[in-house]
């Protein structure tokens, strides 16, 4: 096995502030937003689907602001104010009901689209990463899709990691896992690399830089 000094995480998109069967207070998922945003309440399967649900958070600065979103049926329905930190959810009457509704609270723009940030998996796997430069048929094939050489990484390790073309992931220091990474996405992937007593393993792959 090679030794390794960096390592990679899987990263995912999200937009969920809060979810589950309707409480009297929910738990809010991501208390930090990375921008301000809209919040857009969806309710589902409850029996009569009436009721509120409160957001409380900061909005321009202030904290402690709250907004009521009101339901008449299940649907959804789209805030006015733009949040950057949300302290609290609760709901009211949507849990008195018979058969409780699903709750779904989402960070939007303000036509209502998702606005999504980035979740880094806690799981990570040994590799090397080092920046590369391609040559002939390959250059030409990263030109036309308009990047650069100097954007271009190459990623080995000796784990089956699960990725595949286009899957996001972060690069960390192995000694130095609470820093903050780098983002990638996976370009090319050619795997298994290695052979061990008759087994394949490993793997290695080309990587584009999406942010540093």
């Amino acid at each position: 096995m090679a030794s390794y000094d960096q390592a990679l995480r899987l990263v995912t998109q999200g937009n969920i502030i809060a979810q589950g069967v309707a409480a009297a207070s929910m738990t809010v998922l991501k208390s930090v937003l990375p921008w301000a945003c809209k919040v857009k309440g969806t309710i589902t399967g409850g029996s009569q689907n009436t009721g509120t649900i409160t957001i409380t958070g900061t909005v321009g600065g202030t904290p402690g602001t709250t907004e009521t979103l009101t339901f008449t049926q299940a649907q959804w329905v789209l805030g006015n104010k733009l949040f950057t930190t949300i302290s609290a959810i609760t709901t009211s009457g949507l849990a008195d009901e018979s058969t409780k509704p699903t709750v779904k609270v989402e960070a939007c723009d303000s036509s209502g689209n998702p606005k999504y940030w980035t979740n880094t998996t806690e799981d990570y796997y040994a590799c090397s990463f080092k920046p590369v430069q391609l040559t002939g048929s390959g250059a030409y094939k990263f030109q036309l899709e308009g990047k650069t050489a100097n954007q271009l990484y190459l990623c080995k390790s000796d784990e089956d990691i699960p990725i595949e073309a286009g899957s996001k992931f972060s690069i960390d220091d192995l000694n130095d896992l609470a820093g903050d990474p780098m983002v990638f996405q996976a370009w090319s992937i050619d795997t298994p690399t290695l052979k061990s007593g008759g087994l394949k393993i490993g793997i290695s792959f080309l990587a584009v830089r999406e942010s540093q």
